[in-house]
């Protein structure tokens, strides 16, 4: 595993910041910055159980063509959005007029892709679901810029794909954060709408990672599992926060859908609470299976706990990360 020295880190994060006119994040109201120097350092101490890197653990050691600058030149490839400007045959251009890079035999370099649920459903609690996503997703995106991997968010919602720029190295961390910020809360989910929107614009390889609260028609959750079918490693984080979960909520009340602006007048009853929290989780048993039969690995990821706190102790309850 590569070692990091934190002071160069940080201070590469403190320039890329600087740069971009913020320190960390604005942070909304009390819900904390996306990504702060005590979170950064946390991240420079973590390492994946194997001793690989972050990708290694989601796919595996992987060798392949990618786009380098090594002198052993192997073929060309067509361009992808996202490949390296210097690595691209003008001259083939010139003379096809379509876009080569050149490639050689080398250790494959990731990209991870951070798709982050922007309907208004996430617009809930305290901290919200989308804002506990895009902690997750700094976090997350983060360790992969550590660790030598490319990151690219996307924005979901309205049945759309919003992506940012292609990613790469811990200077570009600023940048990141920048795009998580810009994220803004869309009318409805349309998850369906949303993947495949993602699937025209994303790289047909390399990890994708969801952060979304679920509230969509299982035959739309269900839609997951063509990402993978791509050849993609697929991660499905299901954002939760304990309120959905275990509500608290009693007597007659009027409930409003936040995105469809639909209500409906119900008696909460201690026993209607006991068998909503029963059939939440029974969906989300529902949902963690059907997604298995996929090959899509799926994590429950509460907005109670930390989001570094959450990779470093979540992940490492299941052998995956553990501490430098």
């Amino acid at each position: 595993m590569s070692t990091f020295s934190w002071r160069s880190v940080a201070d590469r994060f403190r320039s890329a910041t600087r740069a971009s006119g913020m320190f960390a994040s604005e942070a909304r109201g009390d819900e904390g910055p996306l990504l702060d120097e005590d979170m950064l350092r946390q991240l420079t101490r973590l390492q994946l159980e194997s001793g690989r890197s972050f990708t290694d653990w989601l796919a595996g050691e992987h060798v392949g063509r990618r786009q380098t600058q090594s002198v052993e030149f192997e073929d060309y490839r067509g361009y992808s959005p996202g490949d390296d400007f210097r690595l691209i045959d003008w001259n083939a251009y010139a003379r096809l007029g379509e876009l080569f890079v050149k490639t050689s035999l080398a250790e494959e370099t990731m990209t991870i892709s951070l798709l982050v649920d922007c309907s208004r459903s996430m617009d809930f609690g305290t901290p919200s679901k989308l804002r506990y996503a895009k902690q997750l997703a700094t976090a997350l995106g983060g360790l992969a810029l550590l660790h030598g991997d490319r990151v690219r968010v996307f924005g979901l919602g309205d049945g759309d794909a919003f992506p940012g720029a292609p990613l790469y190295g811990p200077g570009e961390m600023g940048t990141m954060i920048a795009e998580l910020e810009r994220l803004p809360i869309l009318p409805s989910t349309d998850l369906h709408g949303s993947i495949a929107a993602f699937q025209q614009i994303a790289e047909p390889h390399g990890v994708v990672i969801l952060l979304s609260d679920l509230l969509a028609p299982m035959n739309q959750i269900e839609t997951l599992d063509f990402l993978e079918l791509q050849g993609r490693f697929v991660v499905v984080v299901h954002v939760i926060d304990p309120v959905e979960a275990a509500p608290v909520l009693q007597g007659t009340i009027e409930l409003r859908d936040r995105e469809t602006g639909a209500t409906s007048l119900v008696s909460i009853t201690p026993a209607v609470r006991q068998q909503y929290s029963q059939r939440f989780q029974e969906r989300a048993a529902e949902i963690e299976s059907r997604l298995a039969k996929g090959s899509v690995r799926y994590i429950k990821a509460s907005t109670a706990i930390p989001p570094i706190d959450f990779i470093a102790s979540g992940m490492r309850q299941e052998g995956v990360v553990a501490q430098a």
